[in-house]
């Protein structure tokens, strides 16, 4: 059997170029990221988000966070949980 794999296009899977994009700009891309990511489908999970929704809740949460390029583990702890309150008002308008 032969498998052959080809770039995935960021226009069908946006995570992808979210994943990225957190990881070239690096700091606290990275957490935000994936509280945000964690709390969306957990949302999706409990029927609060459509599938579709988990990745453009992401990117909103991801470019509006207060980016610190250095950030201390009580910034990274505080920035989790402002990323993860930030999915649940988003998922609640």
């Amino acid at each position: 059997m032969r498998l052959d794999f080809e770039p995935p296009d960021p226009e069908r899977f946006p995570a992808v170029r979210l994943g990225h994009e957190a990881a070239a700009r690096g700091g606290t891309c990275g957490a935000v990221l994936n509280a945000a990511n964690e709390e969306a489908v957990r949302g999706f999970l409990a029927g609060e988000l459509r599938f579709t929704e988990i990745a453009e809740c992401c990117a909103r949460v991801l470019g509006e966070h207060p980016f610190q390029t250095d950030p201390t583990l009580d910034d990274v702890r505080r920035l989790d949980a402002w990323a993860r309150q930030e999915v649940l008002k988003w998922a609640c308008a």
